[in-house]
């Protein structure tokens, strides 16, 4: 996954969970303003075959964000890895110029 794809699922996670807790958050000011003496179930917009989808995509981009982060990392490392050797091969082509340096100078 690419960082557009990473920045994508952490706005798509983001929003999800804005909406639950704003739900939750509703569904509180309602429980609160209700008389003690009416316990009927409280109306919700939300259907529960919303909630169970809602949960499961939620789920699904959070394996996806912790998948995005195993991407990184390896990716990571493949970069030190990468910055070592090139590091190498400078040192050694210095090393190389300076002894041509050297002869043309004998």
């Amino acid at each position: 996954l690419g960082g557009s794809a990473v920045s994508a699922v952490i706005a798509e996670l983001a929003s999800l969970t804005e909406k639950i807790a704003l739900r939750d958050s509703l569904d509180e000011d309602v429980e609160d303003a209700a008389p003690v003496a009416d316990e009927r179930p409280i109306p919700s917009s939300w259907s529960i075959s919303d909630m169970e989808r809602t949960k499961a995509r939620v789920e699904v981009l959070e394996r996806e964000l912790n998948d995005a982060y195993d991407v990184i990392r390896v990716a990571e490392k493949e970069r030190v890895v990468l910055e070592r050797e090139l590091a190498a091969a400078r040192r050694e082509l210095d090393v190389q110029a300076d002894a041509h340096d050297a002869e043309l100078r004998a």
